[in-house]
């Protein structure tokens, strides 16, 4: 999956409807179809999502309703421990988005506003780390 051509599943979490229209966009341009984009309004949400269906990354913002995105990723490690985690954030230095950047609960942030081939690049070295090339 490291070529980002085989089907994949992302769960996106913000509370910005805009933001999840320019998801869209972005994973059409940058992923061979098929792929899965949910979108979920608040954490609440969003865990509901990955129990009834697995993903292979989630992409949350930090300031999703309900809790913080850190916490919803560290929710994620702890309860998908493989899924692929990035947080996007307009506060890098927010020390609760760099206690889970240190703590591995974020695998990748991106600073709000990212382009396409940012959000490309997070899900290259997500799905790389992933699975590695022999």
């Amino acid at each position: 999956m490291s070529d980002l051509t085989e089907p994949l599943r992302v769960l996106y979490a913000d509370d910005r409807p805009g933001n999840f229209r320019l998801m869209r966009e972005v994973l059409a341009v940058v992923l061979k179809p098929p792929h899965l984009l949910a979108t979920a309004r608040s954490a609440e949400q969003a865990l509901a999502l990955a129990e009834e269906m697995p993903f292979d990354v989630i992409v949350v913002d930090q300031d999703v309703p309900g809790m913080s995105g850190a916490e919803l990723l560290r929710r994620a490690r702890e309860r998908w421990p493989g899924i692929g985690r990035v947080m996007v954030t307009s506060h890098p230095l927010d020390q609760e988005v760099v206690a889970a950047c240190r703590s591995g609960a974020a695998q990748c942030v991106l600073v709000r506003p990212w382009s396409p081939r940012e959000m490309e690049g997070a899900l290259r070295a997500l799905l790389s780390a992933r699975h590695p090339r022999p």
